[in-house]
């Protein structure tokens, strides 16, 4: 099986598990990559770097959100360099960026933020 359909594969059971785990928590995958318009002109959709997996679950107590994003990786890869920049860019916001490798490893550091 390709890199890249095990990746597809993984997303698709995080998010399966992440919503019954958590039914209130909104949970979604951005539109990213290059495309073209009928004329052949590119359009580029998304951020450079930017997570796999984005998840706001509201704060029990107070009128907040909780702001996770998920980047998604198989096997022995890691986080390119504008892949660790996004994840600065998200921590120095106050949310959370966790680096999924199984969905048990990530239900597991969701539990310590929500």
């Amino acid at each position: 099986m390709s890199k890249y359909r095990q990746h597809q594969i993984l997303v698709r059971e995080l998010c399966i598990s992440i919503q019954k785990e958590y039914p209130l928590a909104l949970i979604f995958q951005p539109s990213v990559g290059l495309f073209f318009t009928k004329s052949g002109r590119p359009i580029k959709i998304g951020k450079n770097g930017q997570s796999d997996i984005y998840l706001l679950h509201p704060h029990s107590a107070m009128k907040l959100l909780f702001y996770v994003a998920i980047e998604v990786k198989t096997g022995n890869s890691q986080l390119s360099p504008v892949q660790k920049n996004f994840k600065r860019e998200v921590e120095s916001r106050g949310g959370t960026y966790i680096l999924a490798r199984s969905v048990e490893q990530t239900l597991e550091e969701l539990k310590n933020v929500i």
